[in-house]
Formats: C-alpha cells, sequence, structure tokens
C-alpha cells in the first residue's frame, strides 16, 4: 500500500562509518528522537538526509535492494560514505517526488541552486495569487448572479402588470378603505329612497345658500 512520507538517513557519532536508512511517514526529526531514546544508544541520531515521496514505502525497499552488499546483516544500516547513500535515494526516489519538487530540481539543475530556488519561490507565489484571485471572482460573479435574479423577476412582475386587465395591483395588501372608496357608489332604487335623497339635496342647497347671503350681508333667506 503506497502511502506518502520521508525516507531519511540518519547518523549517530556513536556508530561511525554507519548510516540509518529508513522510512516514516511523519517528520524525520520525530523518527530520529524515537530511536534515541532506548538505552542501548549512547548518542542520540541525527538527520543527515531525507526526501519526501509519494510512496516511501517502495523506495525504501528499492534502496536497501540497491545497497544490500553494504548493508549490515539484519538490520537497516549501512556502511558507505553519506554522499553515496544521498544519491542511491534521490536516484531511487525521482520517479516518486511530487510534481513541485520535480519541477524546481529540474530548474536548480539547469540554472543552479540558487537562482533554480528563486524561480520556484516565485512560480509559487504566482499560483498562490491565481487561486486567491479565481476565488474572489467566483465568489463575486455568484453575488452578481443573485442580483440579477432578483431584477429579473422584478422586471416580469411588472411586465405582467402592464399587459394584464387594470387593477391588476389593487388585491397585493390593499387597505379595506381604499376597496370601499373604488367601488362605485350605490343608486336609489325605491320610491321612499329617491324622496330622501331629494330632501337632502334641497336641505345642501339652502345651507349653501344662506352660507353665501351670510358672506355677502344678507340677513334672510327670501
Amino acid at each position: 500500500m503506497s502511502a506518502a512520507g520521508y525516507v531519511y538517513i540518519l547518523t549517530n557519532p556513536a556508530l561511525p562509518g554507519l548510516l540509518k536508512i529508513g522510512k516514516t511517514t511523519r517528520t524525520p526529526a520525530l523518527r530520529a528522537e524515537e530511536l534515541s531514546k532506548p538505552t542501548g544508544v549512547p548518542r542520540p541520531f541525527e538527520v543527515a538526509y531525507a526526501l519526501y515521496v509519494l510512496d516511501c514505502h517502495r523506495v525504501e525497499k528499492r534502496t536497501h535492494q540497491q545497497l544490500a552488499q553494504v548493508r549490515v546483516r539484519g538490520r537497516e544500516f549501512f556502511e558507505l560514505p553519506l554522499d553515496a547513500a544521498v544519491a542511491a535515494v534521490d536516484r531511487v526516489g525521482a520517479p516518486y517526488l511530487p510534481t513541485a519538487t520535480r519541477a524546481r530540481q529540474r530548474l536548480r539543475r539547469i540554472l543552479g541552486d540558487t537562482l533554480g530556488d528563486l524561480i520556484s519561490g516565485v512560480a509559487a507565489l504566482v499560483w498562490y495569487l491565481t487561486r486567491v484571485t479565481l476565488g474572489l471572482l467566483t465568489g463575486v460573479a455568484l453575488g452578481v448572479g443573485g442580483l440579477a435574479a432578483k431584477l429579473l423577476l422584478v422586471s416580469a412582475l411588472l411586465l405582467w402588470c402592464v399587459h394584464s386587465p387594470p387593477g391588476c395591483l389593487q388585491n397585493f395588501d390593499m387597505p379595506d378603505t381604499t376597496r370601499a372608496r373604488s367601488q362605485p357608489r350605490k343608486q336609489c332604487q325605491t320610491p321612499k329612497c329617491r324622496a330622501q335623497v331629494r330632501k337632502e339635496r334641497t336641505r345642501a342647497r339652502r345651507r349653501a345658500r344662506r352660507e353665501a347671503q351670510r358672506e355677502e350681508g344678507g340677513d334672510s333667506v327670501p
């Protein structure tokens, strides 16, 4: 089962000439601390090199196979120079490097260590800024889309009212008094009602005439 992690090389001052090559899915420093805890180890282990790969189990196994001739029998210790061990780990782990790490190493080989690291850092920053910009643009687009939907709904409602019969808006929470005023006045249908209306009109005309004469200085109505 593949798992991303580190293939590390540890050294120990109490074990001169021996290198420990192993793997861990955590950090090499934590693994070195764990190996230094047993009482049988007089000096703590130190991390001399570590390589992050996408399949640390396979890279460790193949590295051990390539260094089988210099391996201490039954242990993960190897008798060889540190440079040779680093070269072996790099050679086996190259196909399992993450894409960014592989590109950075290619730039370092072509342009040199310093310039390659600088260009890799700039590329990572540009990629990060691009992702942030795309996220902001997506949020703005969603907000504009919601506003456009609301405007479209209001426009459709107004068009429906324009093309519908008159009075389409009278049923939208209009107070009862307004509805009552908009209704036509009922007419009298019986003789008694019509006579009553005539009397009220006559009284109204008389009151109006008195008010007019009073304003003109008149004393009585003929």
